[in-house]
């Protein structure tokens, strides 16, 4: 049995330490910081492990613990780039919970950015069930804000109503500033493929976030949870389910975000984004996205050999924590898709 050590309030400066120096080792500096702030939610998505297998939240909203990230992320600091070109996100949870006052986030926002310079890109990712639209652009116009939507069409709606607010809600912002863009980022768990490919729940919201010139889609790379679960994960792609969905998106929604990402990145030959290089603070945590991050990036790409593949110089690579265990890789296999319907590559 694995023993989980306990530290007293008193020693977990020390342990912060520790993790600080674990990260310090990473060969390059970081480009971005994920801020994790609190479980509570107000949706129930059957994929989340928090959120689905809970019924009280494991870390709930608290005011200070919300400023002491602000502590954390200045340790951070003299790991990050070194123009202070990185990215610094706030999740939950749900952020814009009715019980917040979003004026907190306008003082927690206000103390950070002295903090972080200039260069440094705000993010908070929402699911856009908030009731006071207009104080929440009023937050992200005053600091810069970059809010995403996080979207998916199967598994994550349990009441008629949610659908239309979340889509009131982005019109909503849409309105406020004609120049401001709104970008959705979707799980790419099996249901949502199948629900896209084939026509089925909620496909017309998809269509209708897609065809909107001033909202861009974008997918996140689902987490296989047997491990945890302690069985088979229903909601896991395979890797051939990955590639065909990637083809059908190529083919039928070419202005999705990452399909766009791939054509120019081949056709520079390079990257033109970062690769993920970021930092996970938690309440009780700084450090990698999961304990494991080295293992599971040193099983990839040695089992991959990606440094000897052609496309490595302009590849952004997968995400290590989701596709550690496929036996192909599907970037790859897109690659060579997207060349063969004629996207130009540079090859370096």
């Amino acid at each position: 049995m694995k023993i989980i050590p306990l530290y007293s309030i008193n020693s977990w400066p020390n342990v912060e330490q520790e993790q600080i120096a674990i990260l310090a080792q990473h060969p390059e500096p970081f480009n971005s910081i994920l801020i994790y702030a609190f479980d509570d939610c107000n949706m129930k998505c059957k994929f989340c492990i928090t959120n689905a297998e809970h019924s009280k939240a494991l870390v709930q909203y608290n005011h200070k613990t919300l400023f002491d990230y602000i502590e954390k992320v200045r340790k951070c600091l003299p790991l990050m780039r070194k123009d202070g070109k990185f990215g610094l996100t706030l999740i939950g949870g749900e952020i814009f919970l009715p019980k917040i006052d979003i004026s907190i986030y306008d003082d927690f926002f206000t103390q950070l950015r002295p903090l972080v310079g200039p260069n440094c890109q705000f993010q908070i990712i929402s699911n856009f069930l908030f009731d006071k639209p207009n104080e929440v652009y009023a937050l992200i116009k005053k600091h810069n804000i970059k809010l995403d939507l996080s979207f998916d069409l199967v598994g994550r709606y349990t009441k008629p109503y949610m659908v239309g607010k979340v889509l009131n809600n982005v019109y909503d912002l849409l309105s406020q500033d004609k120049t401001y863009n709104v970008n959705v980022i979707m799980t790419n768990h099996n249901k949502n493929i199948n629900s896209i490919m084939n026509h089925g729940e909620n496909f017309d919201t998809f269509i209708e976030l897609y065809s909107n010139p001033r909202v861009k889609i974008q997918l996140g790379e689902y987490i296989d949870m047997s491990l945890w679960l302690g069985s088979k994960d229903e909601w896991a792609p395979s890797v051939e389910q990955c590639v065909v969905f990637f083809k059908h998106l190529i083919n039928n929604y070419p202005n999705i975000k990452d399909v766009q990402q791939l054509k120019t990145n081949l056709k520079l030959g390079k990257l033109t984004e970062y690769r993920c290089g970021e930092i996970y603070i938690s309440s009780n945590k700084i450090g990698y996205c999961t304990d494991d991050y080295i293992a599971r990036r040193s099983k990839y790409t040695f089992s991959h050999t990606c440094w000897t593949c052609k496309y490595f110089k302009c590849c952004s690579l997968v995400c290590y924590k989701g596709c550690v265990d496929f036996n192909i890789c599907w970037k790859k296999e897109i690659h060579d898709y997207l060349i063969s319907k004629g996207c130009e590559f540079n090859e370096q």
